[in-house]
C-alpha cells in the first residue's frame, strides 16, 4: 500500500488536474510502480492510456467536467506542447453550435497521431504562441484562433452558430472576425467553405 503521504500529495496534484494524472508524476510525489499498480488493481484509479490515469472518486458528473478531464488527460498522453484546438477548444470557451460531444479530443501537437484507447486526436498544426493560453489548468488554442481553425473546417451553418456565440458572449469583435476570415486562406480543406463567408 501507499505510503499516505505520497499518495496524498499524487493525488492532491490530480485533483489541479481534473482528476488526472502521469505515472511520471506520481513517482516523483514518491510512489512506486508497485503501488500505482495496487491502485489499478483495486479500481482506485483507472487507466485512460498507458501511463495516464483518472482517480475514480475524482470523476465528474458533469459533461464540462468530464471534457476538461479528457483533455488533460490528452495533454499527458501527448506532451507539454500539446493544446486544445478546434472543436475541442470551442467546446472548453463555451461555444455554443456544434453537435453533441461524443467524448474526443482534438489537440496539436509536434506531430499528428491517434491515440485511439484514448479518443485522442492530435494534428501537428503550426500554432504561434501568442495563439494559446490557459484556461482552467489547461493549455488551449484563443478564441480567436479558435474560430479561425473551426471556420475553415466545419461546415457554414456550425461555423456561423459558433461566431454567433462568440459575438453574443462578447468574446470577440466583428473587425477581428474579418480578419480571421481572411487569415484561413492557406488552411481551406472544404472549398466550400470560403465562398459561403
Amino acid at each position: 500500500m501507499a505510503n499516505h503521504k505520497h499518495l496524498e500529495a499524487a493525488e492532491k496534484l490530480a485533483g489541479q488536474q481534473h482528476g488526472v494524472v502521469s505515472r511520471e508524476q506520481a513517482v516523483a510525489h514518491g510512489m512506486s510502480i508497485p503501488q500505482i499498480g495496487y491502485r489499478l488493481k483495486r479500481g482506485y484509479w483507472l487507466s485512460v492510456h498507458h501511463g495516464v490515469y483518472r482517480i475514480r472518486r475524482m470523476t465528474a458528473n458533469t459533461e464540462r467536467g468530464r471534457l476538461h478531464s479528457a483533455v488533460k488527460a490528452g495533454q499527458l498522453i501527448a506532451g507539454p506542447a500539446a493544446v486544445a484546438v478546434g472543436e475541442t477548444a470551442a467546446r472548453l470557451w463555451g461555444l455554443q453550435g456544434l453537435p453533441p460531444w461524443r467524448g474526443e479530443v482534438v489537440l496539436a501537437g509536434k506531430r499528428s497521431k491517434t491515440y485511439a484507447g484514448a479518443r485522442v486526436r492530435l494534428h501537428s498544426w503550426s500554432i504561434e504562441e501568442n495563439e494559446i493560453q490557459r484556461r482552467n489548468g489547461v493549455r488551449i488554442t484563443t478564441i480567436r484562433r479558435t474560430l479561425r481553425d473551426l471556420m475553415s473546417t466545419q461546415g457554414r451553418d456550425i461555423a456561423v452558430s459558433l461566431v454567433d456565440s462568440a459575438l453574443n458572449r462578447q468574446a470577440v469583435r466583428g473587425e477581428h472576425l474579418l480578419r480571421e476570415v481572411s487569415a484561413t486562406g492557406g488552411r481551406q480543406p472544404d472549398g466550400r467553405l470560403r465562398r459561403s463567408w
